[in-house]
């Protein structure tokens, strides 16, 4: 299991359009110890960096919810930038499904 869990980072702090950002707003690797806040999937590939199939399960989880009841689907990553999103949704989404 992963130190901590994607939700929890996303707690800390949310970011829109790159994977993660440092303390100065400049993007960075989501696994990058400057890291303070994250994109969903910035999120739980820091959080499972060392544990691959989780990683894909979680992604895999998340995007079956995210496509539920939808006619057109939408990417994680759509979910994460649309203009409407807001950091509280994520978080609690994340937080549902114990990502």
């Amino acid at each position: 299991m992963p130190l901590v869990k994607a939700y929890e980072l996303i707690q800390q702090g949310w970011t829109q359009l790159v994977t993660a950002r440092d303390n100065d707003g400049i993007p960075c690797n989501p696994t990058n110890l400057n890291a303070k806040c994250w994109c969903t999937i910035g999120a739980i590939t820091a959080a499972y960096s060392e544990e691959p199939e989780l990683r894909k399960a979680a992604i895999n989880k998340l995007q079956n919810k995210l496509n539920e009841d939808r006619i057109n689907p939408i990417s994680i990553a759509e979910w994460n930038d649309a203009y409407f999103q807001e950091k509280n949704a994520v978080y609690s989404t994340l937080k549902e499904l114990d990502i």
